[in-house]
């Protein structure tokens, strides 16, 4: 898969997927708990949408 393949999503949209607030997000991202952003320019980030998806499905799959 190359770079152009992916999708990236803002922090709103990942907050809507996950139903975490923004702040819970950074948090978890420092804490290495979530997928990282990407940075796109110096005031922009960004996350990748398949990695977003991906931590969800792994939380389901780890569920008691």
């Amino acid at each position: 898969m190359n770079i152009y393949s992916h999708k990236f999503i803002k922090i709103k949209q990942v907050a809507e997927m996950t139903s975490l607030a923004e702040s819970s997000i950074y948090r978890l991202q420092k804490q290495g708990k979530f997928p990282r952003s990407v940075k796109i320019t110096d005031n922009t980030s960004r996350w990748v949408y398949n990695e977003v998806v991906d931590y969800l499905n792994s939380r389901i799959a780890n569920r008691i």
